[in-house]
């Protein structure tokens, strides 16, 4: 058997044939499904863990509550999470990455690449209007996709109006 496979790889790469052979498509498409499958359940406990931060949070969860809210078993929590912590890691990393991006497009499309000071000056005012408290006394860092497009709204708007104040308190750089 091992002499037939070394054969057939060896005409595949005299003919220069990269492509996967049908095993390897299966097996791509098994892995495929399962990773589709890993992924939901684990965006299924994020944001479980979003809901409960969101309806009191000055309260702390627990496992066994993000997995009731889930819908799925406490098995399956610790088979894509060592426990609690490594979840509110998962959280924070997603956070920071939604944040990174409203960041990025706020910036894009308010500026041209090029001007140092001005991509600077952009960037501390969304990010301020990002991060100040809301009413509710939480912040406005997005924690989920819908709390990244609110958030986005939220520092497009004040930083706008801002920008049109003729009394605005943004911080003035030097132009050079």
């Amino acid at each position: 058997m091992a002499k037939s496979k070394s054969a057939a790889g060896a005409a595949g790469a005299a003919k220069g044939d990269d492509a996967l052979s049908r095993r390897e498509m299966a097996v791509a498409r098994s892995l495929d499904t399962a990773r589709a499958r890993a992924e939901n359940r684990v965006q299924q406990f994020l944001d479980a863990a979003v809901e409960l931060m969101d309806e009191d949070p000055n309260r702390d969860f627990t496992v066994q509550e993000v997995v009731d809210r889930s819908g799925q078993s406490l098995r399956s929590f610790y088979q894509y999470f060592d426990g609690k912590y490594e979840l509110l890691l998962a959280l924070f990393e997603e956070s920071v990455r939604a944040t990174v991006a409203a960041l990025r497009s706020s910036i894009d499309a308010a500026l041209p690449a090029g001007d140092a000071a001005a991509l600077l000056r952009t960037f501390v005012i969304e990010y301020h209007a990002m991060c100040r408290p809301s009413r509710s006394g939480t912040s406005r860092v997005a924690s989920s996709p819908a709390a990244t497009s609110t958030a986005r709204r939220t520092a497009s708007s004040t930083a706008s109006s801002r920008s049109s104040s003729p009394n605005s308190s943004a911080i003035e750089l030097p132009k050079n």
